[in-house]
């Protein structure tokens, strides 16, 4: 059964899983300390490496010996999860500096809504992010979703050499899978960071583990260790 090799997966025991916000921290942190972001397979893997009309086969396929991907397969395979355990939630879209369908990510009602991501890439939160405003702090530095008064949109934004920067926006209008084949056709037809650098990252218990072509960073706790990968194409070849 799929949901039984998912939380085999990602290291999550069902008996001890409450349908909360507690339960929810969970799953987002095993799901980042598990299944990397990385385009790798889709140079092995060309245009079939995301199956938008299989939903079940997508989740499969991201599960599949840790094998990750891009937001297509980590946000929707954790919305996909979610679902099947009892959780109230929607899968959503968000706008990064091209289209409104940029991003996918993962809104969750609880006491109150939550922004749940673990698709973005980057040394990012770990937690779910109230969309009330309140300040969360994680390892990485800051976060909150404010609502813009001008679009009525909301705002990921990280707090960086304190200014608040906004890494997103999004609504609240309730996204399928299906809906973002048509930007990933574009990605991939287009040159663009998906389809030119080969990346991979990975979040650690205490720190981040990135990959960009030749240049591997990796961050414990207050020490960042930086060093070229020659041989980084052979990931591909």
């Amino acid at each position: 059964m799929l949901l039984n090799q998912y939380l085999q997966t990602v290291d999550i025991d069902y008996s001890d899983l409450s349908l909360d916000y507690l339960g929810l921290v969970t799953i987002q942190n095993q799901h980042l300390l598990t299944l990397p972001y990385q385009n790798i397979s889709y140079f092995k893997r060309g245009d079939d490496w995301i199956t938008f009309d299989d939903p079940e086969l997508l989740v499969s396929k991201t599960i599949s010996r840790l094998s990750g991907g891009i937001c297509y397969h980590l946000n929707y395979s954790l919305y996909w999860l979610l679902q099947e355990l009892g959780f109230n939630c929607i899968l959503i879209s968000c706008y990064l500096s091209r289209f409104d369908l940029d991003h996918m990510a993962v809104i969750v009602s609880l006491d109150q809504q939550y922004l749940v991501d673990v698709g973005f890439g980057e040394f990012f939160f770990r937690n779910p992010i109230p969309l009330d405003g309140n300040v969360v702090e994680e390892i990485s530095g800051y976060y909150r979703v404010k609502m813009s008064k001008e679009t009525g949109r909301f705002l990921l934004q990280q707090r960086k050499k304190k200014r608040w920067k906004t890494r997103y926006s999004f609504n609240l209008n309730p996204r399928q899978l299906k809906d973002f084949e048509g930007i990933y056709q574009w990605l991939i037809s287009n040159p663009n960071a998906y389809t030119t650098n080969v990346m991979f990252r990975k979040q650690l218990k205490k720190g981040y583990l990135g990959l960009h072509n030749d240049r591997l960073t990796i961050i414990e706790g207050n020490a960042i260790r930086r060093m070229q990968i020659p041989w980084y194409r052979s990931l591909i070849d």
